[in-house]
């Protein structure tokens, strides 16, 4: 797969990852999670002339737009490491993964290969999701439209090994 970014981990371990517009994945998730709708409220302009308009200074509102900044923050982090991990993996991978499922059998049926090979056998910290996340985004629009190709590549069905 071409167009990868190798990246040094806090804990030492070197991998390769799909670089990721940041600003795209955002918008993505704002689109499928529209903010909150302030409420509305009878403003009276006096000689009987009233109207309904968004209150953008109601107090449930500002503490509900507040809360769904704070959610697709953390889900704008989440699905850029999800897309910077969305890889092939290798066959030394998938043996690595064998040998994890046969020594954890209370937890292979649950994950998925690309979980155990990321999350258990990988990133051993904080640190190296959050070094993913920064490395993912620092792009240049040639990388990112490299990478929005291979994306669309692999979502139509095609592999690229």
């Amino acid at each position: 797969m071409t167009n990868l970014i190798e990246v040094a981990l806090p804990s030492g371990k070197t991998v390769h990852i799909r670089p990721v517009s940041a600003a795209l994945v955002a918008q993505r998730l704002r689109r499928r999670y529209p903010a909150p709708k302030p409420p509305l409220q009878t403003v009276d302009y006096g000689n009987g002339i009233k109207r309904k308009e968004f209150n953008y200074s109601h107090p449930d509102y500002l503490k509900a737009r507040e809360a769904w900044e704070r959610f697709l923050q953390e889900l704008t982090g989440d699905a850029i490491l999800q897309e910077a991990l969305n890889i092939p993996l290798s066959a030394k991978q998938k043996k690595e993964i064998e040998k994890w499922r046969r020594e954890n059998p209370e937890l292979a049926g649950e994950l998925s290969d690309h979980d155990i090979y990321w999350y258990y056998l990988t990133l051993t910290s904080d640190a190296d999701m959050m070094a993913i996340i920064e490395a993912a985004q620092t792009l240049t629009m040639s990388d990112i439209e490299a990478a929005e190709d291979s994306f669309r590549r692999n979502v139509q069905g095609e592999t690229t090994q």
